[in-house]
């Protein structure tokens, strides 16, 4: 299946996004429901991975984020063709991260506190391949895969705060598929995720939000199948969009 990042990769983003907060200004950001245009900074990341001599990937369109709209774009995609020895599989994937840091907030009073996330998702996808079928193990697919993912930083002790939630979206596949095609389209409108935390009262805190879109084409090695693979939140009106917070 398509990478995501893990733990060690989130921890890792986290190190990085706040040390422009810790260099710059501590002004606090104020409690209630806020809106584009955002204080905070962009959170972005892009990879692009192949194996053997039939794999290629890119992304049609970078990872990118607006803080004045709440727009983030991304769209990746992938092909393989079988023309290695068998045991040397053929593979090409991309992962794009988009979304952002907030500004930070400080806890006043006695908790816990609720922060309240809202957004939307727009989605189109297209996965072929040519050389599986139903009735026996598949020697090629396309894959796409799209994750929310949240977490937090207590910009006071450098720490992360709690565990990031890793929250799968869609997921798609042609391995089984009787034609070979999976293709669509799809928006996941005004999603709400509420979280309940005891931070701690006056500490300077961060949080973040973004999507996370992998895609993936396969190819065994040894044969001649063909996959491909594409996930595009970026074009035609896909895209991500964080519609606003609210703490508490």
């Amino acid at each position: 299946m398509v990478g995501h990042f893990g733990l060690v990769e989130i921890a890792a983003i986290l190190a990085l996004v706040v040390l422009a907060p810790l260099a710059a200004s501590h002004a606090v950001t104020p409690t209630g429901k806020h809106v584009p245009p955002f204080s905070g900074s962009s959170l972005l990341g892009h990879r692009v991975s192949t194996t053997g001599c039939g794999g290629a990937a890119s992304f049609v369109r970078t990872p990118a984020f607006n803080l004045t709209t709440g727009v983030g774009i991304t769209f990746g995609k992938s092909s393989a063709t079988g023309c290695g020895p068998p045991g040397f599989p053929d593979d090409g994937a991309t992962e794009g991260t988009t979304g952002m840091s907030s500004a930070n907030f400080t806890p006043v009073g006695a908790g816990p506190w609720k922060i309240t996330l809202n957004f939307t998702v727009s989605y189109a996808y297209n996965l072929t391949e040519t050389g599986s079928s139903a009735s026996r193990a598949a020697i090629s697919y396309g894959v796409a895969q799209l994750f929310l993912d949240s977490s937090a930083w207590d910009e006071t002790t450098s720490t992360a705060y709690g565990t990031p939630s890793q929250n799968l979206l869609f997921s798609a596949t042609t391995n089984g598929s009787a034609s070979g095609v999976v293709s669509g389209h799809h928006s996941q409108s005004y999603l709400t995720i509420s979280v309940v935390s005891n931070f701690t009262a006056g500490d300077h805190y961060i949080f973040l939000l973004y999507v996370v879109a992998s895609e993936l084409a396969h190819v065994d090695g040894g044969t001649s199948a063909t996959a491909s693979a594409l996930l595009n939140l970026a074009t035609n009106g896909h895209h991500f969009k964080f519609n606003y917070w609210s703490f508490p």
